[in-house]
């Protein structure tokens, strides 16, 4: 595993590579030089967090996620609406205006967004996200659908979605 260094500016022209080799070869992994530990995946950040002095406390975990109808329309919208919100710092701490998130924002792809939001038309691979999630004993698990139509969003998830988690979930 090469050195994973947050502040690194190749790391912000392409932090997708890394995140996944992070979470396949490191999802513990430790920057002795920097003095920092990363944890890549929910079920690691879940038992650090109880393990040290979170236990018997309440855990919630927020999950963005893009629905429509179509599955090009799924990824559409969640580009449109998320590309400028997968930066890492300290990229998206030194941009100050919606102009210079936009600037940034050329560069992000469309698939690149899967990285930081479940996309899918299909409602039965949402369900399946949400129950490797709830799986992992989260207390709480908050959706966020970064689409600005809700309306469609939360009737499918009401019908489609929800009820396959509700014999799975407390």
């Amino acid at each position: 595993m090469r050195e994973y260094d947050p502040y690194a500016y190749e790391i912000h022209e392409d932090p997708y590579p890394v995140y996944a080799e992070l979470r396949a070869q490191a999802p513990l992994y430790r920057n002795e030089r920097l003095g920092f530990w990363a944890l890549s995946r929910h079920a690691d950040v879940l038992a650090a967090f109880r393990d040290n002095g979170g236990a018997g406390k309440p855990t919630a975990v927020q999950v963005h996620l893009s629905w429509a109808p179509e599955e090009d329309d799924a990824l559409r919208i969640a580009h449109d609406q998320w590309r400028t919100n997968v930066f890492s710092p300290p990229l998206c701490w030194d941009l100050a205006t919606v102009e210079q998130f936009d600037e940034a924002a050329r560069h992000v792809r469309p698939e690149d967004v899967r990285e930081a939001v479940l996309v899918s038309s299909d409602p039965g691979r949402h369900a399946a996200w949400l129950h490797e999630l709830s799986e992992l004993g989260w207390d709480a698990i908050y959706l966020h659908h970064v689409g600005r139509e809700q309306r469609a969003f939360i009737e499918a998830f009401g019908e489609h979605v929800l009820p396959r988690l509700a014999d799975r979930v407390s």
